[in-house]
């Protein structure tokens, strides 16, 4: 008999982690959609494509859903020195590269759950 070890997942759906912030999509699009750093059209504007074009996010940085956008740090990428603090702090400054509203590290969570069929399932 054998028995699987590694993750196990179907292709719809893929688990997450990081240190990041959580943004209601719609509530978002219209801050981007009214802030300095507008879409081009702003009609047919989607925060993926806004993040494609203007964010330097890597694909495991951000996750977005119908509802929620997840946008962060893995907590893989935090370096052996570094300390929780300095971590969230370099988390923030990502954020605010981006052009996402974002004021103080206070507002840098861990996030954990599951993006499957464009819904984000947090756990709380």
């Amino acid at each position: 008999m054998k028995i699987r070890t590694d993750f196990v997942s179907n292709s719809s759906s893929s688990s997450f982690v990081l240190w990041g912030k959580i943004y209601n999509r719609s509530e978002l699009e219209e801050k981007l959609k009214n802030s300095e750093v507008k879409p081009e059209d702003a009609d047919d504007f989607s925060v993926y494509e806004w993040l494609d074009e203007h964010a330097d996010l890597e694909y495991d940085e951000f996750v977005v859903g119908d509802d929620d956008l997840v946008v962060g740090i893995s907590p893989s990428k935090m370096d052996d020195n570094e300390t929780l603090a300095e971590f969230k702090q370099r988390v923030l400054e990502k954020i605010k590269s981006t052009g996402l509203p974002i004021d103080d590290v206070k507002e840098i969570e861990f996030v954990k759950g599951v993006e499957s069929d464009g819904e984000i399932c947090i756990d709380y």
